[in-house]
């Protein structure tokens, strides 16, 4: 719960909420909103219909400057409108994670993160070799870290601020990746309550708990 408004700003934490819950309405948010905030700095509901009308705004701007690149993945639209440089074997990898995409705990799977599936492949694949984890990983743990980034493209486009990645790159010089994965992930979805990330929290812990094991 924040103590204070000076941990995170009213406008950032409705964003947060926002982010990860697109179909939610004012009300919804501002229930959320009041279980993760100390009573004494609440706002009115009021206030919070403001920011997300403000934000509505900003996802349709974000539709019309690009409507496919938040849909849902579809390979034809995606080698079209954002194949060009895209090695085959990235295209192969996103495949992969598309055909275990049902037991692979996210919200969407989108063209945003097949985008950047494909820049990260050659990265994650360096991963698993220096944590020493089982190949059959690989699709679970791209899905999972490309969706930090996507999360992350999307919070700056609907802010208008610069992309900044600085926090999820630490996964890949860390000399704990696993443990850096799991705060990493704690922080940018601190005020979600999507049991799919929960459960991708809960996979990463009982990942990091096996790799120990196994050395």
């Amino acid at each position: 719960m924040y103590r204070n408004k000076r941990v995170k700003d009213t406008k950032t934490i409705v964003k947060d909420i926002f982010i990860e819950h697109r179909e939610w309405n004012a009300a919804q948010i501002y229930e959320r909103y009041k279980a993760i905030v100390n009573p004494e700095n609440w706002v009115s509901l009021n206030a919070i219909q403001k920011h997300v009308e403000e934000l509505r705004r900003a996802v349709l701007s974000i539709k019309e400057e690009d409507p496919f690149l938040d849909a849902p993945f579809d390979l034809g639209t995606f080698i079209i409108k954002y194949g060009q440089g895209i090695e085959s074997e990235a295209i192969s990898c996103i495949l992969v994670v598309l055909r275990q995409v049902e037991t692979i705990p996210q919200i969407m799977f989108s063209n945003r993160q097949a985008r950047w599936m494909a820049k990260l492949f050659h990265p994650i694949n360096t991963f698993i070799m220096k944590e020493g984890l089982d190949f059959t990983l690989y699709p679970v743990i791209l899905a999972l870290i490309s969706s930090l980034y996507t999360r992350l493209e999307y919070d700056s486009k609907i802010s208008n601020i610069p992309l900044n990645t600085q926090l999820v790159d630490r996964v890949f010089y860390s000399e704990k990746p696993l443990e850096t994965f799991i705060e990493i992930m704690a922080s940018v979805y601190e005020n979600d309550a999507n049991e799919n990330h929960k459960a991708a929290q809960e996979f990463i812990i009982e990942m990091l708990a096996k790799n120990k094991k196994g050395r």
